[in-house]
């Protein structure tokens, strides 16, 4: 089985738990568009089609696997904001950013 391209050598995920992991951010990026992006920030609107517990879940996940990401939900405004601050760091960011688009199709996933 390929890896998937959204895990870093530093991700906890197994295989399993990264293809729900995955699934989470494809399902928030349906609901939701990208309001602004650079190399180490993305921030996403999220409408009211996706639950708060979604979110609260995709939280939860990456803060236990990924430590390296600041992730904030904000559910009066429904953004969700996620940042790196270390460049090595920006590739992993920008996968999860590509998962959060409607076209969020990530090779080998």
């Amino acid at each position: 089985m390929e890896p998937l391209p959204m895990a870093t050598s530093a991700c906890a995920l197994d295989e399993e738990a990264l293809r729900v992991q995955l699934q989470r951010y494809r399902e928030a990026g349906r609901h939701g568009a990208i309001a602004e992006r650079t190399a180490s920030h993305v921030v996403v609107r999220i409408d009211a089609g996706t639950p708060d517990q979604l979110i609260e879940e995709l939280i939860a996940t990456e803060r236990a696997c990924c430590p390296f990401f600041a992730l904030d939900w904000d559910p009066s405004e429904r953004t969700l904001s996620i940042a790196v601050t270390e460049a090595a760091d920006e590739p992993a960011l920008a996968v999860l950013a590509a998962a959060l688009t409607a076209a969020g199709e990530l090779p080998g996933a």
